[in-house]
């Protein structure tokens, strides 16, 4: 049985913006090779990467002509996927199609009934109960008994309960590198063109409000072995690739493991700029040199916000020092830092973002990004706005995504507003311009500088007309 897994082109339509981090569909990569291990015939279409239409997709769709189609639904997509799901349902009624990922899994009983066009849904980690589920399929045999799925029968829809998180995640076979096309993965963020992905770690043991704490799978933290990590990272650097994305939500969440790697990374003479993502309470002045040493360039840190309560309010569990010292220890030790912060947090005023734009002057890290929450299925944030009536509309298809109304608020264009103003505040900055002059330069990441220079000039062309 042929299957076809569908990564969505999340970008606007005819969208021709420089995105300077293309990565590998990791998540549809692990599924693949699962099935292609269970005997099924494979392909990854990124429909992201090679900035697909919905027309192009169709057609890529119908030359492949798979029994089945498989999609990730994120929650930004929903109108995009109910116009292809129904395309290729159109086109062959009987090719069988099914949703997985995180939204799927929240809302798996309105997308069920959101989405007529689509089979099945694939809820929590979808490694092995995909293939229980196209082992059903092929044999047309008893759906009811599968943990994870939800399904159509007889015009009514079924959900299974949820199947257990993976236990041991050295058991998950590693993603054979053929199914992406590695020339069309970059990053602009490194001195290195190519780049991959891996995750080492599933879970996180903390409870921010805004974070996806739905199922068991994610709550749940497990880890691989070092030298199964080890091991794809030498499949990795045998590809030719030698940029890295370590898609970890806390990295260096223990300390032993993470020494542990740096001394497996040395002794196999591993060779990556890689960038990694934790929490400004899991680093320290010797883990920092070790990564440092073996080739970490960036690490990314989630500051939310710059006001003391704001942190408490969305469970945090760190402070301003706290992350204060991270970002300065990072730095010291000759790694760049990306900051995320966020604004229309619970408790959340004009007098609290601005602490958020001054905070985030004052750390002054290479990156900095200020998001405004929109919050995910399932989460702390979601559950409370829907009982306390704050949140404004709700997740369906050709509807504005979801947002949490402040007492303050009127409408989120407020919030896009002070978000637009912490993006001009932060980066025309003469400070913020020496530094990122001086360190482009000192790191040799050309790159970096003339993907700067040159989407700077696009914006200042717009704005006056040149």
């Amino acid at each position: 049985m042929d299957v076809l897994l569908i990564n969505p082109n999340s970008r606007k339509e005819d969208s021709v913006e420089e995105i300077p981090l293309v990565t590998p569909p990791i998540n549809l990569m692990y599924a693949a090779q699962s099935m292609e291990n269970s005997g099924y015939d494979v392909s990854i279409l990124d429909s992201f990467a090679m900035n697909m239409g919905q027309q192009e997709i169709l057609r890529h769709v119908r030359q492949e002509d798979p029994e089945v189609v498989g999609i990730p639904l994120y929650s930004s997509d929903l109108s995009r996927m109910h116009t292809l799901t129904k395309m290729i349902k159109d086109e062959n009624p009987e090719r069988k199609i099914f949703f997985a990922g995180h939204h799927a899994t929240a809302l798996h009983k309105e997308v069920m009934e959101q989405f007529p066009n689509v089979d099945y849904l694939v809820r929590g980690e979808g490694e092995f109960s995909s293939v229980k589920l196209l082992d059903a399929i092929e044999n047309e045999s008893d759906l009811s008994k599968i943990k994870g799925i939800s399904y159509r029968e007889d015009k009514k829809n079924f959900h299974n309960p949820e199947d257990n998180p993976i236990g041991d995640l050295d058991d998950v076979a590693i993603p054979n590198r053929r199914f992406i096309n590695k020339k069309l993965y970059h990053s602009k963020m490194s001195k290195r063109d190519n780049v991959d992905v891996i995750i080492t770690t599933r879970g996180c043991p903390y409870k921010c409000t805004f974070c996806a704490k739905l199922t068991e799978d994610f709550r749940s933290y497990r880890e691989r072995s070092i030298p199964n990590v080890i091991e794809e990272m030498q499949l990795i650097q045998e590809n030719g690739i030698n940029g890295l994305e370590i898609y970890d939500e806390i990295f260096t969440i223990k300390r032993k493991r993470v020494m542990e790697f740096i001394d497996a990374v040395k002794k196999e003479k591993l060779d990556f700029e890689f960038r990694i993502r934790t929490r400004a309470t899991h680093v320290d002045d010797e883990m920092l040199r070790g990564l440092s040493k073996i080739g970490c360039s960036t690490i990314s840190y989630g500051v939310e916000s710059g006001n003391q309560q704001i942190l408490n309010n969305i469970k945090k569990e760190t402070t301003t020092k706290i992350i204060e010292d991270a970002f300065r220890r990072t730095e010291k030790n000759n790694i760049n830092v990306l900051g995320f912060f966020m604004i229309g947090n619970k408790g959340e005023t004009p007098q609290t973002i601005r602490e958020t734009i001054d905070f985030a002057k004052r750390l002054n890290p290479l990156f900095a990004t200020f998001g405004v929450l929109h919050p995910y299925p399932a989460t702390m944030d979601y559950v409370e706005a829907k009982l306390n009536k704050s949140l404004q509309g709700d997740y369906a298809p050709f509807k504005p995504m979801p947002w949490i109304k402040l007492p303050w608020t009127k409408d989120i264009k407020q919030l896009y507003d002070f978000s637009d103003k912490a993006y001009e505040e932060y980066y025309k900055r003469p400070k913020y311009i020496a530094k990122f002059i001086k360190s482009s330069i000192s790191q040799s990441n050309l790159n970096l500088l003339t993907y700067s220079l040159r989407n700077f000039y696009k914006r200042l062309s717009r704005l006056n007309g040149i």
